[in-house]
């Protein structure tokens, strides 16, 4: 089975500081994903760009890392968002299995969402 696995915060930033690391090899998200990996599983994990390691290092499984967006309103320490990611589930959600239909539906809402929107204004 193909597991889309979206989790943008791979470590605890510290006051809102994000730590500079040499692998993500040692979170609880890359060693549950290679248990899925053993079972059988393809593992796509999904993760903010902040949180991408100073080295480059090879992963057992795909590993994307988007950048954040309007980080002003959505800190990438607490709250991480990206329009690159939305985009991207939308252009390759149907390769990724949706157990729920409640989840189904909440992703194919937040992307007729984030397609209609073309203009968000903020004020101050």
């Amino acid at each position: 089975m193909n597991i889309l696995i979206l989790n943008p915060i791979l470590y605890t930033a510290e006051r809102n500081i994000i730590p500079n690391v040499d692998s993500i090899k040692d979170t609880m998200i890359y060693n549950m994903c290679i248990g899925f990996v053993a079972l059988g599983h393809n593992i796509t994990l999904c993760a903010a760009e902040e949180f991408r390691p100073q080295k480059r290092e090879d992963y057992d499984f795909d590993v994307h890392f988007f950048r954040s967006d309007w980080t002003h309103f959505f800190p990438p320490s607490l709250l991480p968002f990206s329009k690159d990611l939305l985009h991207y589930i939308k252009k390759f959600h149907k390769d990724f299995a949706l157990r729920s239909g409640s989840t189904r539906r909440a992703i194919i809402r937040i992307l007729i969402v984030s397609s209609q929107v073309k203009c968000l204004q903020f004020i101050l």
